[in-house]
């Protein structure tokens, strides 16, 4: 199916190519990828999120060694607790096994979420600055090598590190 998406694509550099010389289509290819593990904004972000993961772990890890206090305390006075008592701390513990699970998935779909929204912002800004010197580069084409699934290219063509310091020069 991704073969079908990407037909047009390459039917249009071939035609393209073919009506131009060679010497004349100069095509530029990058990975977005790299281009969000090395930039400064890319690094920044990945930083700001395992900031917000520990955070947040440190709270699940809070609540998950006041449950295993809790519970040893019942096993260790389970013989002096009145029925009361016991059931009492036992409910106790329940509720904060499930306050746990309710974190560790609250946690997981908000670093998830922000993930997506930085990713996009990221993406977003690359762009821009793609086009841009797509453009001011007279570059005939420029590719995204992973989503164009490009098993081989000259890496002369490939301007990742180039987008890399524009990126970061404007952030």
């Amino acid at each position: 199916m991704k073969v079908l998406r990407l037909f047009p694509v390459f039917l249009f550099i071939f035609s393209y190519s073919l009506a131009l010389s060679a010497d004349n289509f100069k095509v530029g290819v990058f990975d977005m990828q790299t281009i969000i593990d090395e930039s400064n904004a890319g690094k920044k972000a990945k930083d700001t999120l395992q900031k917000l993961s520990n955070s947040m772990q440190k709270q699940v890890t809070d609540l998950k060694e006041e449950a295993e206090a809790l519970e040893e305390e019942i096993r260790n006075q389970a013989s002096v607790l009145s029925k009361d008592k016991r059931e009492e701390k036992i409910r106790s513990l329940r509720i904060m096994e499930n306050d746990f699970n309710y974190l560790k998935k609250k946690f997981t779909s908000e670093i998830q979420s922000k993930e997506r929204e930085m990713t996009a912002k990221l993406n977003k800004d690359i762009i821009q600055i793609v086009k841009k010197m797509g453009k001011d580069g007279k570059f005939d084409i420029v590719i995204e090598k992973r989503e164009a699934g490009i098993v081989y290219f000259n890496e002369k063509c490939d301007i990742t590190e180039k987008i890399i310091k524009e990126y970061d020069r404007k952030k």
